[in-house]
């Protein structure tokens, strides 16, 4: 699920116009993810969130960097505020997330 959400943000044609009002399926995404870090084992999300990468990709925290550039790209304010709230669950469970993201 972290990789189709990826791929939304990597799709070039999304960025630039909307071929159809995909809203409803971000925002499930996204609030899956909030629900699932809320109710799994925290030290299964810490070591999820900092080891997985896309295909072909290196680097720790990979996701939440997806996160932040899928942020700067949304317009629409109710994805844009779910984006936020993940990013406070995962921060809440591991700190360390905004130390490596201020540094890149």
């Amino acid at each position: 699920i972290m990789q189709e959400l990826t791929d939304m943000k990597n799709d070039a044609q999304q960025r630039s116009w909307s071929i159809y009002d995909d809203s409803d399926v971000i925002g499930e995404y996204l609030g899956g993810r909030k629900q699932l870090v809320a109710e799994a084992d925290p030290h299964v999300v810490v070591s999820v969130l900092r080891s997985w990468n896309s295909p072909g990709q290196q680097g720790a925290y990979e996701f939440a960097e997806t996160l932040v550039v899928y942020y700067q790209m949304e317009s629409r304010v109710h994805l844009r505020e779910l984006v936020l709230e993940l990013f406070s669950e995962l921060g809440a469970l591991d700190p360390e997330l905004y130390v490596t993201l201020q540094n890149t």
